[in-house]
Order: C-alpha cells, then sequence, then structure tokens
C-alpha cells in the first residue's frame, strides 16, 4: 500500500492503519524429485544415468525459504570394457568411460536494481536463458594397464610394468553476466615402475661366521648389488579455455598452457640397516605459437619445453642392528629446489637447498 500526493506542495502528516489485512495470498507448492537407474550388459558394458529436478519453492524443514532457483540436471555415464575379447591369461585392462552432465538453474525472480526485483520470470520470455546460469561438462578418459605377470623375460620387465593414461574433459558454462565460456583440458600420462627381486645380494664375508663377535656381524652381512625399485613417469596436461561476456560480445578473455612433469624416483637398499631413496621431478611448459598445433616437434626435437622448476631429495637411512638393546638410527636428507621466476623481460631463479641430519637411539 502507498500514499499519492495528487498536489504540487509537499504534504507533512502520518497515516494510520488499523485492521490490515491481506486476502489472495499466493501459496505455492515446492516439488523436488529425481530418478536414476543402470543397466549391465554382463561384464562388457554399463550405463547408468540420474534426473533431478527441483523448484524455486521447495526447501528443508529446517529451512524457512528455498534457493530461489529452480534447478534442472541430467547425467550419464557409459562405462566400456572392450579388453573382455582378449584371452584373460593376458591380464590386460582398457576401461573406456564417457560422462555427460547437463544442469540449469532457473531464478524465480529477474536481478535487476540494488535490491533486486519482484518480476518473476517467465519460461515462454525469449530472454529466459539469459538469467539462467547452465552448466554442461563431457568427459572421456582411459586407460591401459597389466594386471598379471607375463612368463616371457621381455614383457615381464617391459609392458607388464607400464600404463598409460588419457582423460579429456570439455566444460560449457553460461550465466547472466557470461554469454559462453569453454574450457577444454586434456592429459595424458605413463609411467613405468620395476621392483627387484629382494635376493639380488653377495655375501662375501660367510667365512668369518664363526669368528668371535665380529664374525657375526660379516658372516651375516647382505650386500646388494641391484636396486629395490625404480620408477618413471610423464604426465601431459593441456588447457584452453574461451570467455564471452554478454555486455560486449568484442570482451573475450583467453588463455592457453601446455606443461610437461616428469619424476624419476630410485630406491636402493644396499645393505640390510642402510638404504638410499631418491627422488627427482621436472616441470616445464611449452610455448602456445610453436607446439600448440604440432606436437610431433616435441618428439622430433627432444624438446623438453621451458623449465619451470627442479626438485631433488635424497634420504639416507643407516639403522645399525648389531646393538638390539640401543637401536640406533642416523638420517641424512639433503634437498634442492629450484624455481624459475619470469617477469616481463627479466628472468630471476629462487634457489634453495637444505639438508637435515638426524639421529636417534
Amino acid at each position: 500500500m502507498g500514499v499519492i500526493n495528487n498536489s504540487q506542495e509537499r504534504i507533512y502528516g502520518k497515516v494510520l492503519v488499523n485492521e490490515l489485512r491481506m486476502t489472495g495470498v499466493k501459496k505455492r507448492r515446492g516439488r523436488s524429485y529425481s530418478i536414476s537407474g543402470s543397466l549391465s550388459f554382463a561384464d562388457l558394458m554399463t550405463i547408468s544415468g540420474n534426473y533431478k529436478k527441483k523448484d524455486s519453492d521447495f526447501h528443508k524443514l529446517q529451512q524457512r525459504l528455498g534457493t530461489g532457483n529452480s534447478d534442472e540436471s541430467f547425467s550419464a555415464t557409459l562405462k566400456l570394457h572392450p579388453n573382455i575379447i582378449l584371452p584373460t591369461r593376458w591380464g590386460i585392462k582398457t576401461p573406456i568411460t564417457l560422462g555427460y552432465t547437463n544442469s540449469v538453474a532457473t531464478p524465480k525472480y529477474h536481478s535487476g536494481g540494488i535490491y533486486g526485483s519482484d518480476v518473476l520470470t517467465d519460461s515462454e520470455n525469449d530472454n529466459i536463458e539469459e538469467t539462467q546460469t547452465k552448466s554442461e561438462k563431457i568427459s572421456f578418459s582411459t586407460s591401459f594397464n597389466k594386471s598379471t605377470r607375463s612368463t616371457n623375460w621381455l614383457l615381464k620387465r617391459t609392458i607388464d610394468n607400464i600404463s598409460l593414461n588419457f582423460s579429456a574433459i570439455q566444460n560449457n558454462k553460461s550465466n547472466n553476466q557470461t554469454l559462453k565460456e569453454i574450457k577444454h583440458n586434456y592429459e595424458a600420462s605413463s609411467s613405468y615402475s620395476y621392483t627387484f627381486g629382494k635376493e639380488n645380494y653377495v655375501s662375501p664375508f660367510t667365512f668369518t661366521k664363526d669368528w668371535f663377535f665380529i664374525g657375526n656381524i660379516l658372516g651375516e652381512a647382505r650386500y646388494y648389488y641391484t636396486p629395490n625399485k625404480i620408477s618413471a613417469t610423464i604426465k601431459f596436461n593441456e588447457a584452453a579455455s574461451r570467455k564471452i561476456q554478454r555486455l560486449s560480445v568484442d570482451d573475450t578473455t583467453k588463455s592457453y598452457s601446455f606443461n610437461l612433469s616428469r619424476k624419476f624416483i630410485l630406491n636402493h637398499k644396499f645393505t640390510k640397516s642402510f638404504s638410499s631413496n631418491y627422488s627427482k621431478q621436472i616441470d616445464s611448459n611449452f610455448p602456445q605459437d610453436e607446439f600448440r598445433y604440432n606436437k610431433w616437434k616435441i618428439i622430433e626435437y627432444m624438446n623438453p619445453g621451458l623449465v619451470k622448476s627442479i626438485s631433488e631429495k635424497l634420504t639416507n637411512t643407516y639403522s645399525p642392528n648389531f646393538l638390539n638393546w640401543l637401536n640406533p638410527t642416523i638420517t641424512y636428507n639433503p634437498i634442492y629446489n629450484w624455481n624459475l621466476n619470469i617477469m616481463d623481460t627479466l628472468s630471476t631463479a629462487n634457489v634453495k637447498s637444505s639438508s637435515t641430519f638426524k639421529t636417534k637411539i
């Protein structure tokens, strides 16, 4: 209710209202429901889906009001196992996963002014998409690995220890301020790890086992001539995005990155009491103009790109066991880090090196 001044002069006074009643109050019911299901075709394929819808007036019992948005979402997932056609004794696993997700949030009222608006949105309005928040995601992923060990000595040391992974994700978004936002992300990685046998050692002083005191220590000493385990990982990550604003179509923001990460780990147990673990990781990125549309150059020129950071860590542990009642442990842990900083045309680097020596009994 309100008061209208029909004269040209300012009027001062009070308006008193008594026995104010409200009639024709809108009573809206909020509903929310969801449905999901899955279908399996033996061990070959599985299809699953989910659909949800929630009205803007729906709220839980412990809530006074709803969120103000009508939410509607749909998702579907397809999992395929083509390796089922291969012999089981090979132990090859090549799962493929396809995913799709779509969600739309429609506000109950149009946005406007400092305190918002009380104008209801109309689903029949052609401009309803300008007020909605939409999100769409399409994903694809696959991998390769072996779950069984081969009898062939060459395959046992190569293919059995290799794993491959690839994933691609596309995200599409829009809202009342962004006309379109598209993001692409691709990731490919490969790793190799090999565990050596625990019997790869020599005991050259077994003839001293009958000697007094020191003979027992030397006689049971083992010197391992192979490391416990080695592993190497390489991972490529490419990301690109494009964002267009609604107010100005010419206002477009673009970004692109293409990164490479390499990691190497070596674990070596020299004796029963002395072990050493070494790890090194190198991160780099590739120039957009040179490798974005011709990635074969990376292999052709063996170019790792611009190295941005290097980290190394070495952990040495010595735990002699000839004094069981004392149980001493000595640890030496040097760490090295290098990071590149680029500001305009100036390039600097942060270098950090630390060494920790610890003993305990």
